[in-house]
């Protein structure tokens, strides 16, 4: 081979090769994403651009990058302080896990072991909802109190202060099947922490649970809690009259029940309640039997009744002090 060629060939390679030209002395520290959850599991990619001494980005590899961190991991048994992966493009990289514990990790590097000038920050944020204060056992229609709180906590379970997003609450177990949950349902967390201080449920009964979610975190469902009646302010027929021979004892038994506002049986109302003929379409019918029966966990059972008089139309109504009386369905 001729010196001429051999010299073609290798200004040829030379100019097809990056070469670098000098270390790097500086290097652009980012991170993607920049927020991830504190589980201690969720990773941030952490990525040194190396710069020459006039700030322009190398294009090769060949530095000794080192990343060190405030919080958090990379990978391997430095942990803190790693050595990062060369890419060969002028661009290392490292892996940082988050901790436990929410906060900011911050980034720094040396290359070449010289402190590089930037870094970078990686928020480790809330990454489930727990409830501070659960439901407890409340009359329907009530106001649940103490009010129910709902927080944003960490892998440790350490509320979160910075998490102010939106927490929704809604029924979980709904034992009957036709409870609803009323008031603010949505509410926007302060310092961490969700407060639902008007929550109602309509019906009674036993077992009922809530629920709490918000956008990216895992959700949680409360202790198991009561509703019961409230103080009765009306009448309902339950057993309605059926249609019977004159003289003779309607049934089944007519029954009646103490509601709340919301239609619930109040299982505490003792009172005595009357029934009598309303619509009496002859207008010579006589009820007869016990009349005014005392009520059992909030029911009265008329037993003996029977009206003298066979007509069509008939209709009873129901009383007791201090309550909106009923009207049976017609006979």
């Amino acid at each position: 081979m001729s010196a001429a060629v051999s010299l073609a060939l290798l200004l040829t390679l030379f100019a097809a090769s990056p070469v670098r030209a000098q270390l790097g002395v500086d290097g652009e520290i980012t991170a993607d994403p920049t927020a991830i959850r504190a589980n201690g599991s969720d990773t941030s990619t952490i990525t040194v651009q190396a710069k020459d001494t006039l700030g322009t980005n190398l294009l090769v590899g060949g530095d000794s990058v080192r990343m060190s961190t405030t919080a958090g991991t990379f990978p391997g048994p430095c942990t803190s302080s790693c050595l990062a992966t060369d890419n060969g493009n002028g661009t290392y990289t490292s892996i940082l896990t988050s901790s436990t514990s929410w906060g900011t990790a911050t980034v720094s590097g040396t290359i070449n072991d010289s402190l590089m000038n930037g870094e970078a920050q990686v928020s480790f944020t809330a990454t489930a909802l727990q409830f501070g204060v659960d439901p407890e056992d409340t009359a329907a229609g009530a106001t649940i109190t103490p009010a129910v709180t709902v927080r944003a906590v960490d892998g440790a379970g350490n509320t979160v202060s910075t998490f102010n997003g939106s927490i929704t609450v809604a029924l979980g177990n709904n034992p009957g099947g036709d409870g609803t949950l009323s008031g603010t349902k949505t509410r926007a967390a302060v310092n961490g922490v969700a407060t639902f201080n008007d929550l109602s449920i309509d019906k009674a009964d036993t077992g009922y649970t809530l629920t709490a979610a918000a956008s990216g975190l895992t959700g949680d469902t409360s202790a198991s809690f009561n509703i019961t009646a409230g103080p009765a302010v009306a009448l309902r027929f339950v057993q309605q009259p059926t249609n019977e021979q004159a003289g003779t004892a309607i049934s089944p038994a007519v029954t009646v029940r103490a509601v709340d506002s919301g239609g619930n049986t109040d299982l505490n109302f003792t009172g005595n309640i009357t029934v009598a003929l309303g619509n009496n379409p002859g207008g010579d019918g006589t009820l007869s039997g016990t009349k005014t029966r005392a009520a059992v966990n909030g029911v009265a059972t008329f037993n003996d009744l029977s009206i003298d008089k066979a007509d069509t139309g008939y209709t009873l109504t129901a009383a007791a002090s201090g309550l909106t009386g009923d009207t049976s369905a017609s006979f």
